[in-house]
């Protein structure tokens, strides 16, 4: 399952400088902008599924938080979980495995700068995990594992506003 939620939905709480959670932090729930099931996919470039016809409505951009549940088979290159693109270098949100290893990547394209996050050895194929990613309105990037922090970029940026005309769900 995969879940979309705007601005402060677990979204950067800024402890203070240098303060970092261990944790997700607590907060109120927050209804999700899009909600979408998953299915079992190969990894292949074809293998995705088009989500523009059912969350055509959602638009992107400021702060935001991605949660998901994923178990790999195998571990294929660039394997996108969440794809949310207006074609290449053009408003991007990707999370997925960097080429075909073991390291998560949270990629955001905001204007024509790319900002990234990438964690070493989050994904093991035949396990499942839950992940949460998130975007704070300063840039914040911070990624978790089972609820436990597990990588930080304090010099990312927040998505570029506006609808994502290719919103994919698995795909490579």
């Amino acid at each position: 399952v995969a879940a979309v939620a705007p601005a402060d939905a677990g979204a950067e709480p800024d402890a203070g400088k240098g303060a970092a959670p261990a944790a997700v932090p607590s907060r109120d729930a927050v209804e999700p902008v899009l909600v979408y099931e998953g299915r079992r996919f190969s990894g292949k470039s074809c293998d995705f599924e088009d989500l523009a016809d059912r969350f055509a409505h959602v638009h992107f951009g400021g702060a935001l938080s991605i949660a998901f549940s994923v178990c790999y088979d195998t571990l294929q290159k660039w394997s996108h979980i969440v794809d949310f693109g207006d074609g290449p270098e053009r408003g991007n949100i990707f999370i997925g495995n960097v080429k075909n290893t073991g390291t998560l990547a949270f990629h955001i394209w905001a204007r024509d700068w790319e900002v990234k996050l990438h964690v070493p050895d989050m994904f093991v194929p035949g396990e499942t995990k839950r992940y949460l990613c998130t975007v704070g309105p300063s840039g914040r990037m911070r990624a978790y594992q089972d609820g436990r922090l597990v990588g930080e970029n304090r010099r990312g940026a927040p998505p570029t506003p506006g609808p994502r005309r290719w919103p994919w769900g698995p795909r490579s």
